[in-house]
């Protein structure tokens, strides 16, 4: 859940997911992407708050980029979550 503070409403959210990424030189970089799957969005990837089911036993980062109505942008520091057991599903939360 993003709690957004100040800027003008209504306000747009995007939840991106860090991947990693290998450059031409072979250096490999990591970005933050938007999170879509294979029917598009995921269900809250455009809102406050974003539910995502991790399949994988890993380590991933997320981050929220919020718009206001007069296009000021704010990211979110990243939150990192450990995934310990297979099919968890994660509830993000930031302030």
């Amino acid at each position: 859940n993003v709690e957004v503070q100040g800027g003008t409403a209504p306000y747009t959210y995007r939840w991106m997911q860090a991947t990693m990424v290998e450059k031409r030189d072979g250096t490999v970089t990591k970005k933050f992407l938007a999170i879509y799957d294979t029917e598009g969005t995921i269900s809250g990837a455009t809102t406050a708050n974003l539910t995502i089911s991790l399949k994988e036993l890993d380590t991933y980062e997320f981050q929220c980029v919020v718009t206001d109505a007069e296009g000021n942008e704010v990211t979110s520091e990243t939150i990192t979550v450990t995934v310990k057991s297979k099919n968890t599903s994660v509830r993000t939360t930031t302030k």
